[in-house]
């Protein structure tokens, strides 16, 4: 007799065995390929941000070249200047002026600096700071200034010292007595004329006509007059 075959009784042919190992192949090959495109994309990313870093540190390394320059510069400029100026910030009346417009120089030097370290900030993806408490200082005239030192001189010159004493510059709290002989002479020095604000006959005393006050303490860092 014949035996029957697997078509006679119905039964299906098994497949070769080579043909699952081939389809397993394929589909490790299928997840390779996705994860090499994966990498390839995250190395794209990567370069992408690194070029960024790059750029973002050559700004950086150029605002902060610029800022240090110019900080030095302004911090010479602005030592010499007051070096300068002591002469004429200490005559008599017209020594106002003198302060008021190197005030003035100051407040406008502080306040470029502050801008460009906004700059850096920018640079740095820092939080700007505020500029604005600088940049808008109202810097007094000459005239206010002498309307502030005649109202009550000593009050002034122990703000001053309050305030000079704190960056380590020693000076007493309350003003020095200068002689009635030596300031006189130095008026007419400058302005060729006797004070007229000295009344003839008056008694020649060393000791200032308004009381003494304590020594305030340091206000808020504002020059702007009440």
């Amino acid at each position: 007799m014949v035996a029957p075959s697997a078509a006679s009784t119905g039964g299906g042919v098994p497949p070769p065995a080579g043909s699952e190992k081939g389809a397993e192949l394929e589909r490790e090959i299928g997840q390779l390929e996705d994860r090499f495109l994966q990498l390839e994309k995250s190395n794209r990313e990567l370069r992408a941000s690194n070029d960024q870093l790059r750029q973002k540190l050559r700004l950086v390394a150029v605002a902060g070249k610029g800022f240090s320059r110019n900080l030095a510069r302004r911090t010479f400029s602005r030592v010499s200047r007051h070096i300068a100026a002591a002469g004429g910030a200490a005559v008599p009346y017209v020594g106002a002026g003198v302060l008021s417009g190197m005030a003035r120089m100051d407040v406008r030097d502080g306040c470029e600096i502050l801008e460009e370290l906004n700059d850096l900030n920018r640079a740095l993806d820092l939080d700007a700071v505020e500029t604005s408490k600088v940049c808008g200082l109202q810097v007094p005239t000459s005239e206010q200034i002498l309307a502030q030192v005649l109202a009550n001189w000593r009050t002034a010159y122990a703000i001053s010292a309050a305030w000079a004493n704190q960056y380590q510059v020693v000076l007493p709290p309350e003003p020095p007595v200068v002689p009635y002989a030596g300031a006189n002479e130095l008026w007419m020095a400058v302005f060729g004329v006797t004070p007229s604000l000295a009344a003839p006959g008056s008694p020649r005393s060393t000791v200032s006509p308004s009381p003494p006050v304590p020594p305030a303490p340091p206000l808020s860092p504002s020059i702007r007059l009440p």
